[in-house]
């Protein structure tokens, strides 16, 4: 919980340090935005499961990797997509943003190049893009989440 409420970008000069200014300090800084969600929201899911489930798994006689891959992973599947849902935008803000700070390319070095010449179409034009990424990104994100959890029986809709 510690580092958790440490300011990832703050960590910004002393991972250029240890890592130069290449992609390593931004995929660093992207993956520590986003592991808070996806851990929180994946232990929520493992601490969620039936207990019972898995006592009848093993009362059937499946072993701890069958119990663990057909009970406790499908089990938690919801929780990861969940936290995945929230992380990925915030990923691609992260990463834009690392972009604007040490980057000589990309769409992150083109909006705050863009921003700095006054260039508000440009400016623009980087904020729509971001904004297909995620969507389109998201769209990809559904449709494994459908696959993966094709097992699932669909839930009710609102009672009329």
């Amino acid at each position: 919980m510690a580092s958790m409420g440490i300011p990832k970008f703050a960590l910004a000069p002393l991972l250029i340090l240890w890592f130069g200014i290449g992609d390593a300090p931004k995929v660093v800084i992207v993956a520590f935005m986003v592991f808070y969600m996806i851990f929180i929201s994946t232990f929520s899911g493992l601490r969620g499961v039936d207990r019972r489930l898995v006592v009848m798994a093993q009362i059937v006689g499946a072993r701890h990797l069958k119990v663990a891959r057909d009970v406790l992973w499908k089990s938690l599947q919801p929780y990861l997509f969940a936290g995945l849902k929230v992380a990925l935008p915030r990923a691609i803000s992260a990463t834009i943003v690392g972009e604007f700070l040490v980057a000589d390319r990309g769409l992150g070095y083109m909006i705050e190049h863009s921003r700095q010449m006054g260039d508000t179409t440009g400016v623009f034009a980087g904020i729509v893009i971001v904004t297909a990424v995620v969507l389109g990104l998201n769209w990809l994100l559904e449709r494994l989440q459908g696959w993966a959890l094709a097992w699932k029986p669909a839930e009710a809709g609102p009672a009329h």
